[in-house]
């Protein structure tokens, strides 16, 4: 097994999708080193890194194109150790913002061993550009969740849903995973209104406004949103200015033991992301999380997303535009039937293909 070095900006502590993905492979793969840096190191702290390391390592790990793409690719003409790239879209997507830095992306990912992605489209991509072929390796649901998930089950039929609504309102058993923590006690599922569920940075690219406008149309639902970000005050302001104070409810504070049960507490996940100049939905690790509590999700149409949601079986893939989600959103509140069966499909689909054994063992490869 080679020895691997792991130098990233995602501290492990964060929750963010990148620091997730290094979590999971430093789980799988406990002699994979992960050194965090400062996010305001400089070029001279990360090339003294990497060659205090140089001599007892095989083989980086590189999560970041710039910097530190660059040093590792400096120092493989230097007598420095191979690199394998593992690219994220937000981070390709800076790694072209001009020529130079379109240069130096394609340089790094040629010269690296693998180039690893977290999704077929950007594969594609990154294929155009390099003329190399990828691996693919999605982001996984934790196991933590898939456990949990497992806890609110009857052996291995469909989600009970009757049960689900049972630890949604605070009742599970003391020694449940699901005890304690965030109540969430009105709009269980069995409840009249149906309640919506948007878990997200409050950022303006993930659609929660869109959400809220479409709410003028759906006098009988609920809506929760769980994140904290930029955004938060702009968004108070907004459910407080169009009186939604009663139907809309803000979580900037859930840990994630809480999130389990929010979920469970929820029928229609939806986030329907845009694409920004800065950022985009590269994947949607949340899709996943919530196909594993058995929601059926709606997301916008996007490369990457349509990997993660499955149009027709899971969740439905929307144009960006108010009449499409609104239109979904009531397909989805009057058919409770589409809802259960979609969100079978989506839970069925994630414990097959996306727990991190089996999207962690494709990087065996690599270490032999």
């Amino acid at each position: 097994m080679l020895r691997v070095l792991l130098p990233t900006f995602e501290s492990t502590a964060f929750n963010g999708g990148v620091a997730r993905y290094i979590r999971a492979i430093g789980l799988t793969y406990p002699h994979v080193k992960i050194v965090d840096l400062p996010a305001e190191a400089q070029y001279p702290k990360i090339f003294s890194l990497f060659w205090k390391y140089n001599q007892s390592i095989d083989l980086y790990f590189i999560s970041h194109i710039l910097p530190l793409g660059t040093v590792a690719w400096i120092l493989s003409y230097l007598g420095g150790k191979p690199y394998v790239i593992f690219l994220h879209g937000t981070d390709f997507d800076l790694g072209r913002r001009n020529s130079w830095k379109r240069f130096l992306t394609r340089s790094i990912l040629r010269q690296a061993k693998r180039v690893v992605v977290n999704s077929d489209a950007l594969g594609k991509e990154a294929q155009t550009l390099t003329g190399r072929e990828t691996l693919t390796v999605y982001p996984a649901v934790s196991d933590e969740f898939v456990e949990v998930s497992r806890s609110i089950r009857h052996g291995v039929g469909p989600v009970d849903l009757k049960e689900l609504g049972k630890l949604a309102v605070g009742l599970a058993p003391s020694g449940s995973p699901l005890s304690g923590g965030v109540k969430l006690v009105e709009g269980a599922r069995g409840s009249e209104k149906v309640r919506l569920l948007t878990v997200a940075r409050l950022i303006g690219r993930k659609g929660h406004m869109k959400v809220l406008d479409a709410l003028n149309e759906l006098p009988n639902v609920n809506y929760t949103i769980v994140g904290s970000g930029p955004r938060k005050d702009e968004l108070m302001e907004e459910i407080g200015k169009r009186g939604l104070s009663d139907r809309v409810k803000l979580i900037l504070d859930a840990k994630d033991d809480d999130l389990p049960k929010i979920y469970a507490a929820s029928d229609i996940f939806v986030m329907p992301a845009a694409k920004s100049e800065q950022d985009r939905e590269g994947f949607g690790i949340v899709y996943l999380e919530a196909g594993l509590f058995a929601l059926p999700v709606i997301a916008t149409n996007q490369p990457g997303v349509d990997e993660a949601v499955v149009d027709g079986e899971t969740g439905l893939l929307i144009d960006d535009n108010p009449a499409a989600l609104v239109d979904a959103l009531k397909r989805l509140i009057a058919d409770s039937g589409l809802r259960a069966r979609m969100g079978s499909k989506g839970r069925t689909r994630v414990l097959e293909q996306f727990t991190r054994e089996e999207q962690m063992k494709k990087l065996l490869q690599l270490l032999m």
